[in-house]
């Protein structure tokens, strides 16, 4: 007699529909904000998620993704741009050593078109104490304006992007 089999599908992402998602970029004033999926982790290849990073790469929204409280799942939130949008040269003196040497790091990783080795492997690399040395640095730097990143979800490298040039580090190749 045949058993029955049980399985259990865990969280699913859902997004909303690219269209509405457009529509809203449209009609957004500058600051607003819209959480476009939630989920445990970014669906690629999915046209909103396709068509969040058209929208980050023409400088008409940002995008981060909080964690969903008491939950393993995030919010993927895009926040409306200004139109024309550049972003603020900085001061050089603004810079101090730890960060231009973890932009550095970053500007190479970059350059050499691979994905970010993770905050801890800059660290060993930096000989820096510890992971939390270098993401102190980066959030530091994203508060300046230098950069800014996205995270792909859980066992992803962050993708950095260097904001004076619009270039980013590669993603995790499959």
């Amino acid at each position: 007699m045949a058993e029955a089999v049980r399985f259990r599908v865990g969280p699913l992402t859902i997004p909303i529909a690219a269209d509405a998602f457009e529509a809203w970029v449209d009609q957004a004033g500058e600051g607003d904000r819209l959480p476009y999926a939630r989920g445990p982790e970014p669906l690629r290849s999915h046209a909103t998620f396709l068509l969040a990073a058209r929208l980050v790469e023409q400088k008409r929204i940002t995008i981060f993704q909080p964690r969903v409280p008491g939950t393993k799942l995030f919010d993927f939130v895009a926040q409306r741009l200004a139109p024309g949008f550049m972003p603020v040269p900085v001061e050089p003196e603004a810079l101090d050593v730890l960060d231009r040497r973890v932009l550095g790091e970053i500007r190479a990783v970059i350059a050499a078109g691979t994905p970010w080795p993770g905050d801890a492997s800059a660290a060993r690399r930096l000989q820096l104490k510890n992971a939390d040395a270098v993401r102190y640095r980066r959030e530091r730097l994203a508060g300046l304006g230098v950069i800014s990143w996205v995270n792909r979800g859980p066992l992803q490298p962050l993708v950095i992007t260097d904001l004076e040039t619009g270039k980013c580090t590669a993603e995790a190749r499959r």
